[in-house]
């Protein structure tokens, strides 16, 4: 059992594969091209790399979807990916809409602030009873009481439902920038960042996507800053994690090929609760990926 060998790539080959699954997905769509969300983030980044190679810059559409809590350094790699690209993109402020809903209510603008939002968090995550992955609450963690849960939700369903409406005046398919890593634990929303029509680097874990961003040339500045969903101050991947990419790939990859928790804190070098909360995420992942449910899915 051996983690270096399945969490290596070969950057090279990995473009063209996903290139050429871009190009004949989006033909077999009957699309004209794709449009995705430029976050300012590596994923988004590497997707829009690949898209460019597998379609042309010409038959790409970038979406910068600012909104009240997003980072100003976000917008600006976002817009510098989009430059650099040679892409048309537009940015389309969300706040309005958000407002509207009520999105801001769990924390108004005053308590908004990073430090205080992290300090919250935290409390809020021992409050859950969890030590590492929020996600291994399965349902309950959405839930209108966790305002985390209430306050982020609407921002990714208002980016996807932007996106969805572009796509369709473009007559594009929709890009998605999920990666495995987060699509094995939950960490991504199904109606939100997880809706799209094309999913080219969801069998990559986030580490494979950073190997694979150094090979594209997306910039340094957005490979090497800390992964965050830009959707809660102060709040980044590590801290909603509680583990590093670096860690949780590893122990992914590692129950993928049927290691025991033993095993894998053996290997990794982790507490043993992180790898049965892990564990639990992918298992309550799997159960949300079930819905909706129906009664012709029943036998």
């Amino acid at each position: 059992m051996r983690t270096e060998r399945e969490l290596t790539i070969e950057p090279e080959a990995e473009s063209e594969r996903i290139v050429t699954f871009i190009s004949h997905t989006v033909k077999e769509l009957g699309k004209k091209g794709a449009v995705l969300g430029l976050s300012g983030g590596l994923d988004s980044a590497v997707v829009a790399h690949l898209c460019v190679r597998a379609l042309t810059p010409s038959r790409v559409h970038g979406l910068i979807l600012p909104e009240r809590d997003s980072a100003p350094q976000s917008l600006e790699d976002a817009r510098r990916v989009a430059k650099e690209l040679g892409i048309k993109s537009e940015e389309i402020e969300l706040t309005p809409a958000l407002s509207a809903l009520g999105a801001y209510r769990p924390i108004p603008r005053f308590a908004a602030r990073p430090w205080l939002v992290r300090r919250v968090y935290k409390r809020f995550k021992r409050k859950a009873g969890v030590s590492y992955l929020i996600h291994s609450l399965g349902p309950p963690a959405e839930r209108p009481e966790f305002s985390f849960a209430s306050f982020a939700l609407p921002k990714l369903r208002m980016r996807m439902i932007t996106l969805y409406q572009y796509a369709s005046r473009l007559g594009y398919a929709v890009a998605g920038t999920t990666n495995r890593t987060e699509w094995e634990v939950g960490h991504y929303d199904r109606y939100g960042d997880g809706a799209c029509d094309i999913d080219s680097i969801r069998h990559l874990y986030k580490t494979q996507v950073r190997e694979l961003a150094r090979y594209l040339g997306v910039p340094a500045a957005i490979i090497e800053k800390p992964p965050s969903p830009d959707l809660i101050p102060g709040i980044t991947d590590e801290l909603a994690l509680g583990l590093s990419y670096a860690e949780l790939d590893p122990i992914l990859s590692l129950l993928d090929q049927g290691g025991t928790d033993e095993e894998v804190v053996k290997i990794v070098g982790v507490e043993r609760v992180a790898v049965v909360e892990v564990r639990r995420a992918v298992e309550e992942a799997r159960k949300m990926r079930r819905l909706p449910l129906g009664l012709d899915k029943r036998g």
